[in-house]
C-alpha cells in the first residue's frame, strides 16, 4: 500500500469519526472510509470499489500502522474512536465485553442469524450444520455425505457404544436451507432413509439417531409424525431455524461482538455482500 493512500484512509476515517460524533464498529467505520474514499478518489479505484475487498486487503493493514494508532483508537468493545477522545469515552462509556442476550435483544438476534442461514447456498449450508452438531455434540464424528446417493443423509456422524466397545452408534442427519416451512412429506421421506439404513444387510450399528434441520419451520405434523416413529433403536428429533440459529450464538458461531464477517466468509465468501447490503449488522 503506498503512502498516499494509506494517509487519504485515515484522514476518511478520522473525518467519518467527527461526522458521527460517537463511537463507531469496524463496519459503520468502514462503510463511511469507503463512501468519502470514492468521492476523492474515484469509486472505480478496485482498491475501495467494493467494502469487502477494501476491509480484507487495506482496513486490516492500515490499522496496524503507527499513523492510524497515532489518530484512531479502538475501545474495549471493539469500536473505533478519535484517539483525542479515547481516555474520555474509555471512563465513561458502558463497555459490553461480550455480544451476548443483554447487549441486544434476543428477537432481532435471532432474525439477524436467520436472515444470513437463508442466504448462504445450500450445500455449503450442509458444511455449517456439521460444524454446528460437531460443537453440539463432541463425542460424535460428523462427515457431510457425498451429494450424490447420499439417500436423503446429509450429515453421517458416528460415536462408539458406551455398551459394546465393538460397536458403534450413528447419528444421521437431513439438512434443508429452507425460508418456509418444511412440509409432512419430508418427514416421511427422511424416516425412509433412516430406516433404509438399518435394514440394509451391511448395517453394523447399535443404534440409529435422526435430527432434521431447517433454516425454516416445522408444522405440527412435523414433528408429530418424527416422535410416531421414534421407536427402539432409532430416536428422531428436529431443530428448526431458530433453534439453529439460537444454538449458534450459543457457541459462537458466527459471532464475537456482532455478526463475524470472517467466520461467514470461510463458509461462503458469497454471502459477504449481501449481509453487508442487508445493514443489518
Amino acid at each position: 500500500m503506498d503512502d498516499k493512500y494509506r494517509i487519504a484512509i485515515i484522514n476518511s476515517a478520522e473525518e467519518k469519526l467527527i461526522s458521527a460524533g460517537r463511537p463507531l464498529t469496524e463496519l459503520e467505520l468502514i462503510k463511511g472510509i469507503v463512501h468519502i474514499l470514492k468521492k476523492r478518489l474515484g469509486k472505480d479505484d478496485r482498491r475501495h470499489s467494493a467494502k469487502g475487498r477494501f476491509r480484507r486487503n487495506s482496513f486490516k493493514v492500515v490499522i496496524n500502522t503507527i499513523e492510524w494508532k497515532k489518530t484512531i483508537s479502538q475501545l474495549e468493545n471493539k469500536k473505533f474512536i478519535l484517539a483525542k477522545d479515547y481516555k474520555f469515552h474509555n471512563d465513561k462509556l458502558q463497555i459490553d465485553i461480550e455480544w451476548n442476550w443483554e447487549n441486544e435483544d434476543k428477537g432481532t438476534a435471532l432474525n439477524k442469524m436467520l436472515s444470513i442461514l437463508n442466504k448462504i447456498d445450500p450445500l455449503k449450508f450442509e458444511f455449517l450444520v456439521r460444524d454446528v452438531v460437531k460443537k453440539s455434540f463432541p463425542n460424535v464424528n460428523f462427515e457431510v455425505t457425498v451429494s450424490t446417493g447420499d439417500k436423503g443423509i446429509d450429515i453421517f456422524g458416528t460415536r462408539q457404544d458406551p455398551s459394546y466397545k465393538e460397536r458403534q452408534e450413528a447419528v444421521c442427519i437431513q439438512v434443508k436451507r429452507y425460508k418456509g416451512t418444511v412440509g409432512r412429506p419430508e418427514a416421511d421421506k427422511f424416516i425412509g432413509a433412516v430406516s433404509d439404513l438399518i435394514n440394509d444387510k451391511n448395517n453394523k450399528f447399535s443404534k440409529f439417531e435422526g435430527l432434521f434441520i431447517t433454516s425454516g419451520k416445522y408444522p405440527k405434523s412435523f414433528n408429530e409424525k418424527l416422535m410416531s416413529s421414534s421407536k427402539t433403536g432409532v430416536t428422531f428429533s428436529c431443530w428448526n431455524g431458530t433453534e439453529l440459529a439460537e444454538k449458534m450464538i450459543t457457541l459462537g458461531l458466527g459471532v464475537k461482538y456482532s455478526i463475524d464477517l470472517d467466520f461467514w466468509a470461510t463458509i461462503d465468501p458469497t454471502i459477504i455482500p449481501k449481509i453487508e447490503k442487508d445493514g443489518k449488522i
